[in-house]
Formats: C-alpha cells, sequence, structure tokens
C-alpha cells in the first residue's frame, strides 16, 4: 500500500473516488457520488427527495454532463433567471439557488474546483410580476364554524383537525401520535417522531423537523375526543391513534389533506389543508397577545425569527387598536404640554 501524503488527504482522495486519471468530474458525477451521500447524513428524507428531484428535473438535463471546474457564474445566474421566467414562483428558485449554492461551496470546501462560482449569483428576487403572497390563516371565527361543521363527521377526523387547530403541530407528527404518549391527568401529548412519505421510500416515521421532542397541550374537547377514540377502539392494538381502515398500520400522512379537501368543499371552507390550521394557530395566539417564544417553541422552530416573520401578519382589528394606540399616547403627551 502507497502512502498518502498529508497534504493530500482530503482533497486529491475525493478526486480519485469521482474521477479516473486525467479525467474531469462532472457536475452528476460529484452530486451522486459526493454531495448527495455526505448531505443524506444529516438532512431529512423529504430533504433529500426534494432535492434529487430538483436535480433530475433541471439541474442534470442543464448542468450533468459539464465538468464542474467549468461552470461559470454567468451560467448559473441565466439559469435562475430561466426559471423565473418559466413562471417558477420566488420559493421553488430558491430550492434551485440553495441546493446549487451547497453543491458548489462543498466541491470549493474541499478543492475539488478552485472558485466558488455561486458566490457571485445573487439570491433569486421576486418577478416584477410576482406578487409576494403572504401566510394563509383563519381567523378565530372561522377555525370556530370549522369546528362547527365537524360535529356530524367520523370521529377520527374531527380528532385529527381539532388536534391540528389546536396544537400548530404538523401533519406528520399528528399521524404519528401513540397512545403511550398521551398524558391524560396533564391533558399533553408528547410529540416524538413524525410520520412521512416519499415515492422512494414510502411511509416512515422519523424525528421531528427540528430533532427535538416536544409537549403540546389540549383543551378539554379534544380530550374527549381522544378518549372517546380510546375506547372505541376495539380490538385494534395499534400503538397509534391514527390508523388505516381495518389495520393496526398507522395512516398514510397524505390521507388528512385529501379528507380534509372534501370536507372543505363540502362546507365551502376555502384553502383548507393541514398547514393553514399550523398557521392558524400561530396567528390567533400571536394576534391575542401570546409572546413569540412560546409559540415558535409550540411550533418547533429553534429560530424565533422564523415565527415572528411568518405569522405576525396584521388584520383589521391590530391594525385599528395599533392606530388607537398611537392616538392616545399623542393625546396623552399634548395634555402635559398645555
Amino acid at each position: 500500500m502507497g502512502i498518502i501524503r498529508k497534504e493530500e488527504q482530503p482533497a486529491a482522495i475525493e478526486r480519485r473516488e469521482v474521477k479516473a486519471e486525467g479525467e474531469k468530474i462532472t457536475l452528476q458525477t460529484y452530486a451522486e457520488k459526493v454531495f448527495m451521500p455526505r448531505k443524506s447524513i444529516t438532512i431529512a428524507e423529504n430533504t433529500r427527495d426534494l432535492w434529487q428531484r430538483c436535480l433530475n428535473l433541471r439541474i442534470y438535463p442543464t448542468f450533468g454532463s459539464k465538468p464542474i471546474e467549468e461552470i461559470t457564474s454567468s451560467e448559473l445566474y441565466d439559469f435562475i433567471l430561466g426559471l423565473q421566467a418559466e413562471g417558477l414562483a420566488k420559493s421553488t428558485v430558491e430550492k434551485y439557488y440553495r441546493l446549487l449554492r451547497g453543491i458548489f461551496r462543498m466541491a470549493y470546501n474541499t478543492n475539488v474546483i478552485t472558485a466558488n462560482p455561486m458566490q457571485n449569483v445573487d439570491a433569486p428576487q421576486p418577478r416584477k410580476d410576482e406578487m409576494i403572497s403572504e401566510i394563509q390563516a383563519y381567523t378565530a371565527e372561522e377555525i370556530a364554524y370549522i369546528e362547527k361543521c365537524l360535529e356530524n363527521e367520523p370521529l377520527k377526523w374531527r380528532t385529527v383537525v381539532h388536534l391540528l387547530d389546536d396544537t400548530g403541530c404538523r401533519i406528520g407528527e399528528v399521524c404519528a401520535i401513540e397512545w403511550s404518549r398521551i398524558d391524560w391527568v396533564r391533558q399533553a401529548v408528547v410529540i416524538t417522531c413524525s410520520l412521512c412519505y416519499t415515492p422512494d421510500k414510502g411511509v416512515f416515521l422519523t424525528t421531528p423537523k427540528n430533532r427535538r421532542k416536544k409537549t403540546v397541550y389540549l383543551s378539554e374537547k379534544t380530550m374527549w375526543l381522544l378518549w372517546k377514540m380510546y375506547m372505541e377502539r376495539g380490538k385494534n392494538n395499534s400503538p397509534f391513534v391514527f390508523t388505516k381502515r381495518g389495520s393496526s398500520e398507522p395512516i398514510h400522512p397524505q390521507s388528512p389533506r385529501k379528507w380534509m379537501e372534501k370536507f372543505g368543499a363540502k362546507y365551502g371552507i376555502e384553502h383548507l389543508h393541514p398547514h393553514k390550521l399550523r398557521h392558524s394557530f400561530a396567528s390567533i395566539a400571536i394576534t391575542n397577545g401570546a409572546d413569540i417564544a412560546s409559540v415558535a417553541e409550540i411550533l418547533g422552530h429553534r429560530d424565533k425569527s422564523v415565527t415572528l416573520r411568518m405569522y405576525t401578519t396584521a388584520n383589521a382589528e391590530s391594525c385599528r387598536i395599533a392606530s388607537s394606540i398611537r392616538r392616545k399616547a399623542v393625546e396623552t403627551a399634548a395634555l402635559h404640554i398645555s
């Protein structure tokens, strides 16, 4: 066995892994043999699946066969602009931008390339004809209407929707709830895992998005629904609260979305989906005085600025109150002057 010189050690070995002597490393070869295997160790399966689809759909057809060291900033910039010219939303284009930035950063940091062309590519901005969409959320009155409409629906789906709007949990976290995680005395549920689906892997259990367990507290109504489900589960000895019909297996994490679409159409509830209930939980809580830190903890946001940026959308009533507070402050100050 030959001796590897110390200065060779991360870069030269990596280059030998992905190319034969004298060949140039293509972007596709580098992404498939180095970038994706390494990143797959630390990213969620849903993220890995999304990145792979981005690579297969547009990045490989454009850059896959090109030597990674020969791809220029100009080509990458034109690629990003081309995605926007296709009509893709800014949020979608940002996914491609972040993925390319990650690939070239890793290649540069491991000396596969001598310069990082993505350093000269600006992050995508909205097209001039693109509206910046606001976070979609229901008002407290709309949530009350949804809960009223649920009263004549099947117990399982009533409970799913109540858990979503009562806790702000992600749909995968609700689908993965186990009976053993319910604290009947404290009226709480400990969220330790999430149920996910990708075409490659199927349905599988994973850790929550931020890899931390959390405790969410439930209303008496939601606890009553869970207790009723517990008493009616019969011979189903599944550890999961929500299961497929006639099976002990957990429900598919996409099933609630499909049911909620039909339920929303039945009662005239626009755009009803699990994540909108999550937004609504935060919006209603913050608008009515809940502190950002507590809401961020419940939602499972590591960075509280994410909660602040995403969910503090003002409604007409909060704008009216803000104006009133300002006027009263000025009126009080005027009294002291006179």
